[in-house]
């Protein structure tokens, strides 16, 4: 029997975009200042700001309404080095009218967003790259071309179904990502990949693993980083005499050598020459305190990152065809497409509509699989005839992955194997958590596979 090179899913695949910016604090409630805020505040909503007492001149923004009441940390810090919260960028000119401080309309600004908004704060970022001091995505699955190590970060097969961008203009723009260890949708190996990418460029990039917390939720030690290490990125980029500076304005040049470097996965920290293990793939931090800080709270990471090599298709399936047209995908008249390498972090359906989100198990690491390219549209329940039909070109073993209380008992399971195995699946753009259970059955060379349809569940719903 060949060993186990074919894997096939089903989904649901009615779902929806996650909101584009979580309005859900990074810092758990008994952090919060119960006094009113030291500072001058609009709120809530998408005009909201808050402005430290006393300042005289602003000299940077951080866009991200989760920061907003500021707590007393944020009062501190803002009070410190002059720096505003806001809502986001849409907000600085009447914020700067209301407050009589013109200077904020083109001021530096630091981007952060929760969940979606984390790419959401990227393409911020990319937008009014001239005047990003920082980017700070928290438990943001970061997608980016050019990251082809993996698989969630590659090129969709139909062009503009999938949200990438191209990070080149912030390679040189310091970036903190979060992640905490109770985040069950957001895939760390994603995030680590994505931090590789820019380090092995020489982005002056971080990421931060947190224990405690949540996709919503950061405890304390996420300020007692995130903090020091932005107060130094604003010493380094922004030193006092740029205070007031037009948005035109070059910021200060560092390099990445003058800043340190912390191994992500035993915490040994040291100035960028002295430091000994791998550069390209360390975290990198703008000084000695930021780095320790970190070092200090950051959690080393629980997983490992699967090989994630590139590879084509098997070839074991053969004669591969749709049946329920309603399933095909308008772009391109082909509803399924057959996909190879299955790993953690892989992308099962377009338009992020479904992706691995935590280790594979062994079974299936490897295979290939099938998915839809219509994961985002809205298709009528399935009839009781298969959705597509394909035959085995080898004596191979085909597993299915169904999650019964997602998606309903299929009936044509029952004489598959259940496996006992999971995999751990994330719908919609970090939207829906699913364990789906893996079922497997054999076939001979040459054998037709037609898997059913699910009549019997009582939503409609698609296949992967």
């Amino acid at each position: 029997m060949k060993r186990l090179h074919l894997f096939l899913a089903l989904f649901c695949t009615i779902t929806s975009l996650a909101h584009a910016q979580s309005t859900a604090r990074p810092f758990p409630d008994g952090a919060l200042d119960p006094r009113p805020p030291g500072g001058r505040e609009r709120g809530p909503g998408a005009a909201a700001y808050w402005l430290p007492d006393g300042v005289t001149t602003v000299r940077a923004v951080v866009l991200g309404r989760h920061f907003l009441p500021a707590d007393a940390e944020w009062q501190a810090f803002g009070k410190k080095y002059s720096v505003a919260i806001a809502s986001g960028i849409e907000s600085l000119p009447a914020m700067a009218r209301e407050t009589k401080h013109p200077e904020i309309e083109t001021a530096p600004i630091v981007t952060t967003g929760v969940s979606a908004g984390g790419l959401l704060a990227t393409q911020t970022a990319l937008r009014f790259s001239d005047r990003v001091l920082a980017v700070i995505p928290i438990h943001g699955a970061m997608l980016a071309k050019g990251n082809d190590g993996f698989n969630v970060n590659r090129m969709a097969d139909t062009p503009g179904e999938i949200m990438t961008v191209d990070v080149e203009k912030l390679l040189k723009v310091p970036m903190a990502l979060t992640y905490d260890d109770g985040d069950g949708f957001v895939s760390p190996v994603t995030m680590e990949g994505f931090v590789q990418y820019g380090r092995a460029k020489g982005a002056p990039w971080m990421l931060l693993i947190s224990k405690g917390g949540n996709h919503t939720d950061s405890k304390e030690d996420f300020s007692k980083v995130l903090l020091p290490w932005l107060g130094a990125i604003i010493e380094t980029r922004l030193p006092a005499r740029a205070t007031g500076r037009s948005a035109a304005a070059p910021f200060a040049d560092f390099a990445e050598t003058s800043g340190w470097l912390g191994d992500l996965r035993t915490k040994d920290i040291a100035a960028f020459a002295s430091f000994k293990g791998d550069k390209t793939k360390a975290c990198w931090f703008p000084n000695e305190a930021a780095a320790t800080a970190w070092k200090s709270h950051a959690m080393i990471p629980t997983y490992t990152i699967p090989a994630q090599p590139l590879k084509e298709p098997s070839g074991l399936i053969a004669g591969f065809e749709v049946y329920d047209k309603s399933n095909t995908d308008t772009t391109t008249g082909k509803g399924w497409r057959i996909n190879a390498n299955f790993n953690e972090a892989d992308q099962l359906s377009n338009n992020l509509k479904y992706f691995v989100t935590g280790p594979v198990p062994k079974i299936v690491e490897g295979c290939d699989w099938i998915r839809t390219m219509n994961g985002g549209k809205f298709t009528r329940a399935l009839s009781a005839d298969p959705p597509f039909g394909f035959t085995v070109t080898a004596d191979c073993t085909v597993f299915v992955a169904h999650d019964d209380q997602q998606q309903g008992k299929i009936a044509w399971l029952a004489d598959w194997t259940d496996t006992q195995e999971t995999i751990n699946v994330c719908g919609g753009l970090l939207e829906r958590r699913m364990a789906l259970r893996v079922y497997s059955k054999k076939f001979r060379k040459g054998d037709k596979v037609t898997p059913g349809a699910n009549s019997t569940s009582p939503r409609p719903h698609g296949a992967m």
